[in-house]
Formats: structure tokens, C-alpha cells, sequence
């Protein structure tokens, strides 16, 4: 029932709402008709306007993410084994944290200029934050029997990470993956705007600028395609990796 729920959600809301701009009841001077969105969309993609421009913002993206996965993965793992670097870089790397990347966005711009650069680094700099806050987080909720069990019989500190550590890092990391991956997009889409050549934010803007409703409209139809496309195998890896995890009904 849920499916079909879902399912039919969003046919449910398309057609409501090209029947209610053609009935007048909404102003298509503000909110284009889905159909013309639909038109204006096809056509971009046909042109290779649309494509070309994903693919830069899907580089930025992908790019970004897996650097800054790498690197907060390995300096969250350096801190989880080591207490006393951790209690002391802590409170520093928390202060950054609070810091809105967005707002680094035009000092990253000055920096390494308007091109695919500045946008990467922006995104590094979201994403690797996300893994190394939930990799310390995971490692801390590790009970120390496990540990102390290991440890008499003579586990050494990499012996410990790979039979408890890791293990038990893996929903962290899946977590991390998920809110990374959405934020690594929106990191690469903020960046566009505030200064690009090219990419998904760069064509919204420019199309905006321009007064173009459906140029706008079309971006989002084909942002929105690749947060499903993100979603969607990430849900199903996660039912298929977790399926001890219930859901929590209250």
C-alpha cells in the first residue's frame, strides 16, 4: 500500500497542477505549466546544454565527495585512536565546523578563481567535516569490553580498528555517505551561483537573470533527476546492507 502510495504521489501533483494553470487557477506568468517544463527540458537535454552542464556539477560533486570522504575518514580514524589528539583538536575543528561553508563560498572564489577549483573545495571542505565528526562519533559509542577483550589477548591498536572498529563504524559511515552525498550537491550548486562557467547552478542563474521560468524550471527537473538517482540505490543498498535495522514506530 505504501508503494502504491508513492507511486502515485507525484503524477497525483503533476496533473493537478497542469490543470489548475490551465483553468486559470494558477498564475503561469509565475509558475509554468508542467508541460512546458517538460518541453523546455527535453529540448536543453537534446540540445546537450543540460548534459553538459550536469556533467560539470556531477564532477565537482563526485570529486569532492570522495577526497573529502578519504580525508575525514582517516583523520577521524586518527583521532578515534588517539585520545589526546582528539580531546585537543577537537574544540578547533568543532569552531570550523560551525563556520557556514556558503559563506567561504566568495573567499574560496578570491583563492582559486571562478572555475571548477573553487567549487571543489568547497565541497571537500562540507563533506569532510561529515566523516570526520560521525567516524569519531562511531568510535566513541565502541563498548570498551570489546575493546579490553581484544586487547588481553594481545590485539594490537590496528588488530582492534579492523575486527571492532571498522565493523562497527559501517551504519556511521552509511550515514555519512547519505547526508555527504546531499551536501557535496548542494556544496557544488552554491558554489555555481555565487561564480561559475558552467554547471546546473550556472544555468539556473543565467536563465534566471534572463527572466527565463522555464530555463529555471528545467534545471531543477534535472536536479532533482539526479537526487533520485542518488537516493533511490542508496535506500536499496541500505535495506539490503541493514536489514537487522527496523523501523522505529512510535
Amino acid at each position: 500500500m505504501e508503494r502504491i502510495v508513492q507511486a502515485a504521489l507525484l503524477p497525483v501533483f503533476i496533473g493537478t497542477w497542469e490543470v489548475s494553470g490551465r483553468l486559470g487557477w494558477l498564475d503561469t506568468r509565475v509558475l509554468s505549466l508542467p508541460s512546458s517544463i517538460a518541453a523546455r527540458t527535453v529540448a536543453d537535454v537534446a540540445s546537450g546544454l543540460l548534459l553538459h552542464h550536469t556533467a560539470v556539477t556531477l564532477a565537482e560533486m563526485v570529486l569532492g565527495f570522495l577526497a573529502g570522504a578519504l580525508t575525514g575518514l582517516l583523520c577521524g580514524l586518527v583521532l578515534g585512536a588517539f585520545p589526546l589528539a582528539r580531546h585537543t583538536l577537537m574544540p578547533y575543528l568543532a569552531a570550523i565546523y560551525s563556520i557556514p561553508r556558503p559563506a567561504l563560498a566568495p573567499l574560496f572564489v578570491l583563492w582559486f578563481g571562478v572555475g571548477f577549483l573553487s567549487k571543489l573545495v568547497l565541497v571537500v571542505t562540507l563533506v569532510y567535516f561529515v566523516f570526520l565528526l560521525h567516524v569519531v562519533a562511531g568510535l566513541q559509542t565502541i563498548e570498551a569490553r570489546h575493546v579490553d577483550w581484544l586487547r588481553t589477548l594481545g590485539a594490537s591498536r590496528r588488530q582492534v580498528l579492523q575486527r571492532v572498529g571498522i565493523p562497527h563504524l559501517l551504519p556511521w559511515l552509511f550515514a555519512s555517505t547519505k547526508l555527504g552525498l546531499a551536501l557535496a550537491l548542494i556544496g557544488a550548486i552554491v558554489g555555481e551561483f555565487i561564480s561559475s562557467r558552467a554547471g546546473l547552478g550556472f544555468v539556473m542563474m543565467h536563465a534566471a537573470e534572463n527572466l527565463d521560468r522555464e530555463g529555471v524550471l528545467s534545471g531543477i527537473v534535472v536536479l532533482s533527476g539526479v537526487v533520485m538517482g542518488i537516493i533511490i540505490p542508496l535506500s536499496a543498498l541500505e535495506r539490503r546492507l541493514f536489514r537487522w535495522q527496523v523501523d522505529v514506530r512510535l
